[in-house]
């Protein structure tokens, strides 16, 4: 499966290796990482990358390297895990790309594309309950909170949209 359509200010891209700098510079900060698992080391970004190259071969799918087209500069990330219930989104951007509208084109955008594709039949996205930003996100993207999960010592809210109600919000 190839890599989504772009939109008009940014495309995704499959995970190159030459990527590792780039995503390491946005890994690194505290500010990205604080509600996912702390700031990552250049091993656990050689790692994700891997990870993300070996899901797209085996799954069609995966968190894809989202590049600004102006400029030519990595953004951050956003697509999907396969998962049993459906497709888990999952997004991340570095701080100067923020509150601009990018993340809500991104996950708009591949919501869009794994519903019209046919990739699955519910999307849903898991998120630390202190992290307002991704769930307003997720809200905005027409996700609906549907429980309070326990992870380790803390809790993610996790959202979905069904098929059913993408059609129905279009």
């Amino acid at each position: 499966m190839k890599a989504p359509e772009s939109t008009e200010r940014m495309e995704f891209r499959p995970w190159r290796k030459q990527e590792t700098a780039a995503m390491l510079s946005i890994c690194e900060k505290e500010e990205v990482m604080r509600y996912i698992d702390g700031p990552w080391s250049i091993k656990r970004v050689r790692g994700f990358i891997e990870e993300e190259r070996a899901r797209l071969v085996h799954d069609g799918v995966c968190r894809w390297a989202v590049w600004h087209k102006a400029d030519d500069r990595l953004m951050g990330l956003c697509g999907f895990v396969r998962r049993e219930e459906g497709l888990e989104i999952g997004w991340r951007f570095d701080p100067l790309f923020w509150r601009q509208g990018y993340g809500y084109e991104a996950a708009r955008h591949l919501v869009d594309w794994a519903f019209e594709n046919r990739e699955a039949d519910l999307i849903f996205a898991k998120m630390h309950v202190l992290n307002t930003a991704s769930y307003a996100l997720a809200e905005k993207v027409g996700m609906t909170r549907t429980a309070r999960v326990r992870v380790a010592e803390y809790d993610d809210f996790q959202y979905e949209i069904s098929r059913e109600a993408w059609n129905a919000g279009r």
